[in-house]
């Protein structure tokens, strides 16, 4: 028999040599230098331990955040660096004033021209801080201690550790202005909004996308996409990297994503930071100070340009230059594609069907999209919350994908069906014919408003459309397999940021003053399958699953919708491991946004409303004025022996079982009470004949705080049950009571 090109047992064979030869190359680079830097991450570890339990929560200002800084000023001295503090009052542009004391290290190099280190040493009130800022500053400690070590270094190294960032990068405006800084070419710096996960690089530049590409040739654990750029410039989110970039300085940002539910809570703990998380960061750090060292870093150009990681085995990072080059010919050969493709199905399956597949694949996608809108709409409907799916992201992502493939499979049902010539064509020519246009579109709309994120559509498209040129698409079996390395292609670059791109959303959404729109997570779920779901789709169509009936098919579908529901609707939307924080986060966004001050800021509830006020004065005492807690839950060791307490372990656990008293002291407001803490004036007011809170909570809360030199107000009823009022005069008293005293706190 003659070996002849265009035999589909030929090309297959040749299709498989190509995957094969994709997935050296992807892959091939991966075996870099991981030898051992010199970063300890039990030093680190160390440092750590030190900041978030130690110390603990340091506010800017307090004797906490004096502590760690003398902590760390004597580490680096340790270390071999010059150290000095740069006490200033910060401004910003508003007039907002704030007092910060920075550490500003240097170790000198062959030339005055600096790479810096940066990281800030205060954390929020009501957090430990470990990781936000713990693993920035023990990753600027260890990994300065390592480079500092160094013989005869071309360039000097800065460490600087700014003070103020959380009150709004406070310390980073003061650093700004130092002559030390002045002498910086290059900088890193280090933050968290998770405690899990690799730290991803998600901010570069301005510009110089020499300094990206310096990180994707040199980090020995490369996690970072420009997508998280391009996410990032649209939140109401800012770091000291972005008041430092201002002065034309490029830079590397970097930040762990994983686990963000504990971001700024306490929560974020010693014993949350995964130390993996602090090793890799170590020695990516290390290693691309020493690749720094050999390059201009006085280099400055204007492109910002493409970077991301591929499963965290390698990374790649080119100019805005060749972005466009990328984008301009993937689109080209891509609509090329398309017509060949078009002529392939054209000649298969004739114009009349070629328009119903089109039809039937577009309304697939809507119908796919609303079932997802219909699924997320009902579980807001069913639980009555607004992001039900807050405590539980991962099966929530269970639940979009059951819910995404029933649509699917349904829709397959019901085309085959159907009459031959009502009914879409299932052959990889028509899907490449459909997808490729797609792909080519959102590739040009992304270089124009987000060129950072193109190469997730650029490389899957440059694929397919050099394989459907190159190859013939008309036999199945060679169109299997063009899908097959299209696959590839497109998982390599997606998979590895659905759950940590999934996260991340979810976790933001449930701490932002916002309310994720219903559309938002089908959104983000018809994007990613717009990606790989084509490539899937031509490996599957044409075949007959005989092994297993359609009909056994349907009922496992519809089985695990329904048992992904039933978990969504019946676990707690919020878990001890993510808290609901969204009333501290509208306060915080009302006096960010200038809206009100702490002065003049109040807040009031009852019952369990009464638990919430005491969490908030307790954790956030710094962000009210006045607080009226009504018959209130307070003293969680002791609730579930009293009166109907018992009955509400299911919702707040028991405190009896040490485990989970381990979580909840960490919010039970009669046990986080200290003398030292400046506390709002609160109201407490309770009824002697509650039945149902033992008034004994708000008594004991009161008598506490007197106790230890807080003035409060107290007001007891003796009648009224858990109402605290049992006629209309004594409500009229209750509520003259209450709004006197916010009149009289917030005027």
């Amino acid at each position: 028999m003659s070996s002849t090109g265009s035999t589909p047992r030929s090309f297959s064979c040749r299709l498989l040599a190509v995957a094969a030869c994709l997935v050296v190359l992807a892959t091939g680079t991966a075996c870099r230098n991981r030898a051992a830097t010199g970063f300890s991450p039990e030093r680190a570890g160390k440092h750590i331990r030190m900041l978030g339990t130690a110390i603990g929560s340091r506010p800017t200002g307090s004797e906490s955040d004096r502590r760690a800084r003398e902590y760390i000023a004597a580490a680096l001295r340790e270390a071999g660096f010059e150290v000095r503090l740069q006490e200033a009052m910060s401004e910003t542009s508003s007039g907002l004033s704030v007092p910060v004391v920075n550490i500003i290290a240097t170790r000198p190099g062959r030339e005055r021209a600096a790479i810096a280190l940066v990281s800030h040493h205060d954390s929020r009130s009501e957090a430990r801080g470990a990781a936000d800022d713990g693993l920035g500053v023990a990753v600027c400690l260890e990994a300065g201690r390592v480079l500092a070590a160094r013989p005869n270094p071309r360039y000097s190294l800065l460490v600087a550790i700014t003070d103020g960032e959380e009150l709004g990068l406070m310390g980073a405006r003061a650093l700004a202005k130092t002559p030390e800084f002045g002498a910086v070419r290059a900088f890193l710096n280090f933050e968290a909004v998770g405690t899990t996960g690799p730290a991803r690089l998600f901010q570069a530049g301005p510009g110089n996308s020499w300094l990206a590409a310096a990180w994707a040739a040199s980090a020995p654990y490369p996690a970072g996409s420009s997508l998280f750029t391009e996410i990032y410039r649209r939140l109401p989110n800012d770091t000291d990297f972005s008041v430092l970039k201002l002065g034309g300085v490029p830079g590397l940002d970097f930040a762990p994503t994983g686990n963000t539910f504990a971001y700024h809570t306490r929560l974020d703990a010693p014993e949350s930071l995964d130390p993996e998380t602090l090793d890799q960061l170590g020695d990516n750090t290390v290693r691309l100070v020493e690749r720094l060292d050999t390059v201009d870093i006085g280099a400055r150009t204007a492109d910002n340009g493409t970077f991301f990681d591929v499963a965290g085995l390698t990374a790649f990072a080119y100019s805005s230059t060749a972005t466009l080059i990328l984008a301009v010919i993937a689109f080209v050969l891509g609509l090329l594609a398309t017509y060949k493709a078009f002529l392939v199905a054209h000649e298969q399956i004739g114009t009349a069907r070629v328009i119903i597949t089109a039809v039937w694949s577009f309304a697939g996608v809507l119908v796919i999209f609303g079932a997802l809108c219909l699924g997320c709409a009902l579980l807001r409907l069913g639980t009555g919350l607004e992001q039900p799916w807050y405590g539980q992201a991962g099966i929530f992502l269970v639940f979009l994908a059951t819910v995404a493939l029933f649509a699917l499979w349904l829709l397959l049902l019901i085309g085959r069906s159907l009459p031959v010539m009502v009914g879409p064509a299932e052959l990889p020519a028509a899907v490449w014919m459909l997808t490729l246009p797609i792909w080519a579109i959102l590739l040009a709309v992304l270089q124009r408003a987000a060129p950072g994120t193109g190469y997730l559509f650029a490389f899957p498209l440059l694929t397919a459309a050099v394989l459907v040129l190159a190859l013939p698409v008309r036999h199945a079996a060679v169109g299997r397999l063009v899908a097959f390395v299209v696959a590839v292609v497109a998982g390599a670059l997606w998979i590895p940021l659905v759950w940590p791109l999934f996260e991340f959303v979810v976790g933001l959404f449930g701490s932002l003053p916002v309310v994720a729109p219903t559309w938002l997570f089908p959104a983000m779920a018809v994007a990613m399958m717009l990606t790989v779901g084509p490539s899937l789709a031509a490996l599957l169509f044409g075949r007959e699953f005989r092994w297993l009936p359609s009909g056994v098919v349907t009922s496992l579908a519809l089985l695990a919708v329904v048992a992904a529901s039933w978990v969504m609707a019946v676990e707690p939307a919020y878990t001890p491991e993510r808290p609901e924080r969204r009333a501290l986060r509208f306060a915080e966004d009302l006096v960010q946004r200038k809206i009100t001050s702490p002065q003049h800021l109040g807040i009031m509830g009852g019952s369990n409303g009464g638990l919430l006020m005491g969490v908030m004065f307790t954790q956030r005492p710094d962000l009210f004025h006045a607080v009226v807690c009504m018959v209130p839950l307070l003293d969680m060791k002791r609730y579930n022996k009293l009166l109907a307490g018992a009955s509400w372990m299911a919702e707040y656990g028991n405190p009896d079982v040490p485990e989970e008293w381990a979580y909840i002291s960490k919010y039970s407001p009669y046990q986080n009470v200290h003398a030292d803490t400046k506390y709002p004036q609160v109201f407490f007011y309770t009824s002697t004949a509650d039945d149902r809170v033992h008034p004994g909570h708000a008594r004991k809360m009161a008598a506490q705080m007197e106790a230890v030199g807080h003035k409060v107000y107290y007001y007891e009823n003796t009648e009224g049950g858990h109402a605290a009022a049992s006629t209309n005069k004594q409500l009229a008293l209750r509520t003259a009571l209450s709004y006197s005293y916010l009149w009289m706190q917030l005027k």
